[in-house]
Parts: structure tokens; C-alpha cells; sequence
């Protein structure tokens, strides 16, 4: 994204963005059920080093002790702490000053999550510089966000002296692919969103989250015929917004890294 300083976020062709971004390993070796909760391959910093500026996490107070505080978590425990996670993406941003991140950080759905007070802590002592939502909206040039981090924490906005964060409404028209019951399914609805192209909207994000779980098979068996689908249609577009896919690899970032390269360039 640094290369593209001067376009605004809402014209920015691609944004590479992962799904349960953390839920890679679990915390227990012995966890049968992880195979239906893990969706990532590639660790954050790879990640982050492949394209990835979209993070989705959801977090936990139940999962472990006072010294591992908050933890990611999908359905079940995973080995990564909040803290952890802020760390690297904390080094990540120092490595590469010219970046941003946008950070959806968020309850998971049956977990609890009864720690504000230390959810509140560790986002300012991360040492991450928490990026306001600025009044131009989605108009504005990346370069005004570099090394920062946009914060979507919708939760626990009023709950308590968070860093400054984004409004959720930032996703209110992205394509939410998710509780479809089969690929066949998922891929019409994305198809029948991508047909429809986009307008630009200094608002809110345009693009699509795939979840790419089809029950009963787990996710590392579903997913990747539904990302081979995404390539497909990454070879046709010149435009798909904000892209949020389970494991993703390094082929679906380089491509949506060139299909924001191009775009950006035709567009000039």
C-alpha cells in the first residue's frame, strides 16, 4: 500500500484481508474440534509481509490464566495472545512505516470477554499508533494513515478509554458470505455481487468476506476450492474492494497485490 500514498482508501482496487486472521494453531495439542475452528496457514507476520492489511480477531477472557490475559479464540482457545498479537504487528509497522492495518478486533460468539478494563490497557500500552477515523472518510490518501492502525471495535466503544476507533458502519456494504451451505451456493452470491460493480463511497468499505466453512467437512477442506474461485475471478476484475478470505496463501496476495498495482496505475 505504500506505494500508493496518494490514493484514497476508497479507490484502492484490492485490500488483501484474512478471516479469524489468528486461528492458525490451538492451544491445546489434544483439541479434536480445532479442526473446524482453524482457518489460517500462514502466521500474521507472514501475512502482513504477503499484502494482508485487513485483520479480523476475535478475543477472549476465559480461555487462560492472569499472566496470558486476553486470547484469540474461534469457538476454541488459540495459541495467540492479544498481547502477542500486538507486538508484532507493533514491530511489523516500525519495519515498514509506510503501512497501515485495519484491525477489526471483536468478542468471539460464545466465548466471554468480561475484561474491558485490560482490553483497554493493553491497546495503549501496545506502543501502536491508533490511527482517528478522519473526516474526509474513506477519501483519504493512504499516506495520511501510515504507520497506524485503524481500529474497528464496535463492543466495547463505549465501555471503556479505548484508543480512538472507526465505525463499524465502515462494513456495512461489504458482501457477507457466511452460513451459505454449500460452495455453490457461495459462489453465486459472490458472483451476483461482483456483477453488480462497485461505486465509489467515501463511507464504507465495497468487497466480501468469505467464510469458507461448509458444514460437516472443516474449513481446510471447504475453503480452498472456494479461494480457487476468488482467483478466478481476481483474472476478470479490475476491482474487488476489500477481499477477506480463510487460508489465505502467498498466490491470492500476490494477486491482489498486482490487481492493485494495475488498477491504481490505469486509473491515473
Amino acid at each position: 500500500m505504500s506505494r500508493h500514498g496518494k490514493v484514497s482508501l476508497c479507490d484502492l482496487p484490492a485490500i488483501p484481508g484474512t478471516h479469524n486472521s489468528l486461528c492458525r494453531n490451538a492451544k491445546a495439542w489434544y483439541n479434536v474440534g480445532w479442526a473446524w475452528a482453524r482457518t489460517q496457514n500462514l502466521s500474521m507476520k507472514q501475512q502482513l509481509e504477503a499484502g494482508v492489511r485487513y485483520l479480523d480477531v476475535r478475543i477472549c477472557s476465559d480461555g487462560g490464566d492472569e499472566e496470558e490475559g486476553l486470547l484469540v479464540s474461534h469457538f476454541f482457545v488459540s495459541s495467540c495472545s492479544l498481547c502477542g498479537l500486538l507486538s508484532e504487528l507493533a514491530a511489523f509497522l516500525v519495519e515498514h512505516p509506510g503501512e497501515f492495518v485495519l484491525l477489526y478486533l471483536r468478542k468471539d460468539w460464545d466465548r466471554q470477554m468480561e475484561a474491558v478494563p485490560e482490553l483497554c490497557r493493553v491497546l495503549r500500552e501496545s506502543g501502536i499508533h491508533w490511527a482517528a477515523f478522519p473526516k474526509a472518510g474513506l477519501a483519504t490518501p493512504v499516506q495520511q494513515l501510515r504507520g497506524s492502525v485503524a481500529l474497528i471495535c464496535p463492543e466495547y466503544e463505549a465501555k471503556g478509554a479505548l484508543p480512538p476507533v472507526w465505525p463499524l458502519s465502515v462494513f456495512s456494504a461489504l458482501c457477507d458470505i457466511w452460513q451459505c451451505e454449500s460452495r455453490e451456493e457461495a459462489t453465486l452470491k459472490l458472483d451476483q455481487y461482483l456483477a453488480k460493480g462497485f461505486c465509489r463511497h467515501p463511507q464504507h468499505f465495497v468487497g466480501f468476506i468469505i467464510d469458507g466453512h461448509f458444514p460437516p467437512l472443516p474449513p481446510s477442506v471447504t475453503a480452498p476450492s472456494m479461494n480457487e474461485h476468488v482467483m478466478a475471478q481476481l483474472t476478470t476484475r479490475r476491482r474487488v474492494g476489500l477481499c477477506v478470505v480463510d487460508f489465505i496463501d502467498e498466490d491470492i496476495c500476490k494477486a491482489l497485490v498486482e490487481l492493485n498495482d494495475n488498477g491504481v496505475t490505469s486509473n491515473k
